[in-house]
């Protein structure tokens, strides 16, 4: 019996197709032919149980398959959890360009983007700051074009949207594929979601 779920929707213009799939290890024949079909793979952590066996192979499974990753942590507004530390967690298992592209704020209640904005007067977070975390992408992201890092210096910021252009097309995709994408997300708000060009997404162990 096949347990895997299929969706499919328009975000903005893009067509996105997901691959819903368990992520228990007795599923495991259903999660990995997903990772042949799929752009990008969406590994999803919980908050309250924190880095699972099945999420360690599937990051590693998609790695070997040079395919994006994005690590989805949801569940962050239950009693007890402590995302700072599950945060330095996932990089020192995944790697240190394994940052946050938003933020919790009011105890996991609700997130703060850090990629899009650039006001110094953001709402505060529950750990870290938007400025902290933005300045830690902007510098991840200029790496991959000298322009861009002769501009950051210059200026101290780039346009977000420049920013998404480049490592959507000729960044951070174009090199050996590196989970650099680490969303947060409530309990009430499970699904992952990819943006791209007529994307395909396999959501993995959650």
């Amino acid at each position: 019996m096949d347990n895997s779920s299929l969706v499919h929707f328009e975000h903005r213009g893009v067509q996105v197709h997901v691959i819903d799939t368990p992520g228990a290890p007795d599923f495991l024949g259903q999660s990995l032919p997903a990772l042949e079909a799929v752009e990008t793979a969406a590994v999803v952590i919980s908050a309250t149980t924190g880095i699972e066996p099945m999420a360690g192979h599937m990051m590693q499974w998609a790695a070997q398959r040079e395919r994006d990753r994005i690590i989805v942590v949801n569940k962050i507004d239950a009693q007890g959890v402590n995302l700072e530390t599950l945060v330095a967690q996932i990089q020192a298992a995944f790697g240190k360009e394994c940052l946050p592209v938003n933020l919790p704020s009011e105890h996991g209640a609700r997130v703060i983007d850090c990629f899009y904005n650039m006001a110094q007067e953001s709402p505060a977070t529950d750990f870290s700051s938007v400025a902290q975390a933005h300045r830690a992408l902007v510098e991840q992201v200029v790496e991959v074009d000298a322009a861009f890092v002769e501009r950051y210096l210059n200026d101290g910021d780039v346009d977000p949207q420049e920013l998404h252009a480049c490592a959507a097309g000729a960044g951070v995709a174009r090199r050996p594929p590196d989970p650099d994408l680490l969303r947060l997300r409530p309990h009430r708000r499970r699904r992952a979601r990819a943006a791209g060009r007529d994307r395909q997404t396999a959501a993995g162990p959650h």
